[in-house]
């Protein structure tokens, strides 16, 4: 296997060395082995830095290298430690390393005025180019590892750029001024930088020329040999994303985890109706107007219905001939809606308790059902359950008490609308029963049945 070969360039301008290191063991590692170490690596990492602040470069794996050397390599050895994003200047990670429960694994949350994570997974370099402390981090030189263990299940080396909820983030990565609203995975290959559109709506500049790239689509821009600070010209164009690029990345691991895309788009030409599954006689989740580009998460196994996603958050299922389509091959084929991916470690049900009073742990999913016990604040609790009819989520405590908490009293950072429903519950003859959304189909927030469609 290559280690990864920093730009040359790079090298004489910051001084960043290649990580010496010897791989850790050429044999094929076992499926078994290799799964259970990458979920437990998943889960430390998440565990560690799920809620690490803004402004922070946090170490969810093994040891990076950092510049500038001495005290701050040290800061940054450990899993969950936490730096200023303003005192580094370069990091280098490690490849995942499948014979154990290694590799790199690392969050950059860039505060104002980006407000956006890069997530590093596996085997990168990235330097600030920022001219000063304001703009730390806001221009990027990154490269990619060339190298994958050989693990079926190992994501590839990947560096993922993530804006906040509703801003919009702009970067420049390698040259190319990114306007990121959403979600976008970047990888560079021998001469080019591919950026893949994983969620949300963006759009790259490159020499004053601006092209939008969909969710499903990916950008390639090309470069002279060891040098991946200039481009080589104007883009060119976008295709479908190539699916083997971010094979197994673990999406979990993002502030606000996504599916991944399937290749191409959809778009209406009129008013479209989204369902909770593929079947005229499912549930109307909702009306999509005209005009709205749906990414893509799977279809059905004859292809008449996809599963869809919006840029709002919203996602469902339309019937394939009122869109029109620009897709590849699809190979997420499903009946049954799936679940929306969920954080990795305790952060995939785990809540603290956020009322100073306490709060009250009910019977049933509503005010009107009788108190059991009172939570205390800042206990943590898990969750089991979401309430059919309301923003009410089932919980546990460590004590063994168990029962309903309105969602507002609490803090977490889990997928809440990755939570079963628990359609058994008693409904209150005051509550007007509406039909839960389809998981997923709200965006990362609890469900709220009287909020419009869209």
């Amino acid at each position: 296997m290559r280690r990864l070969s920093l730009l040359a360039i790079v090298l004489v301008v910051y001084g960043l060395g290649v990580v010496s290191r010897a791989w850790v063991g050429a044999q094929e590692t076992t499926g078994a082995t290799c799964e259970a170490n990458l979920e437990g690596l998943w889960a430390l990492a998440t565990d560690a830095c799920a809620t690490g602040p803004m402004g922070y470069i946090c170490n969810g794996g093994s040891s990076p290298q950092v510049r500038p050397e001495g005290q701050l390599a040290n800061d940054l050895a450990s899993v969950g430690a936490l730096v200023e994003t303003q005192q580094v200047t370069a990091i280098q990670t490690l490849p995942i390393i499948t014979e154990v429960t290694g590799g790199g694994v690392l969050w950059l949350r860039l505060g104002d005025p980006y407000y956006a994570t890069v997530v590093l997974v596996g085997e990168a370099v990235i330097f600030n180019l920022g001219a000063d402390a304001a703009s730390a981090w806001g221009n990027l030189l990154l490269q990619t590892g060339v190298d994958r263990p050989d693990c079926s299940t190992t994501p590839h080396n990947t560096v993922v750029l993530q804006s906040q909820p509703n801003i919009r983030s702009t970067l420049t990565v390698n040259g190319v001024i990114v306007d990121l609203v959403g979600t976008m995975a970047v990888r560079t290959l021998d001469t080019s930088t591919v950026f893949i559109a994983l969620s949300g709506q963006s759009s790259l500049t490159v020499l004053g020329q601006e092209l939008p790239v969909w969710v499903g689509q990916q950008i390639t821009v090309g470069y002279q040999v060891g040098n991946f600070a200039q481009p080589l010209g104007v883009l060119q164009s976008t295709s479908l994303l190539v699916p083997e690029l971010i094979e197994n990345l673990p999406t979990g691991l993002l502030d606000q985890p996504i599916w991944i895309p399937q290749p191409g788009y959809l778009a209406t030409e009129g008013m479209v109706n989204l369902r909770a599954a593929p079947s005229t006689d499912s549930a109307l989740v909702g009306q999509i107007p005209v005009g709205e580009v749906l990414t893509i998460l799977g279809a059905n196994p004859e292809r008449t219905w996809f599963h869809v996603g919006m840029a709002n958050g919203f996602s469902g299922w339309v019937f394939g001939e009122v869109v029109k389509q620009f897709t590849g091959e699809i190979a997420q084929v499903y009946s049954e809606t799936p679940a929306p991916p969920q954080r990795y470690g305790t952060y995939n049900s785990a809540a603290v308790v956020r009322a100073p009073s306490g709060l009250n742990l009910r019977a049933n999913p509503a005010v009107v059902f009788p108190i059991v016990d009172i939570l205390h604040n800042g206990e943590q609790v898990n969750m089991v359950a979401r309430s059919p009819y309301s923003a009410w989520v089932k919980v546990t405590a460590d004590d063994g008490a168990s029962g309903w908490v309105a969602l507002v009293g609490l803090d977490t950072r889990a997928n809440v609308n990755a939570l079963p429903v628990d359609n058994t519950v008693p409904v209150p003859e005051t509550i007007v029963v509406e039909p839960t959304r389809p998981a997923g189909s709200f965006g990362n927030a609890f469900p709220d049945p009287n909020a419009p469609s869209f």
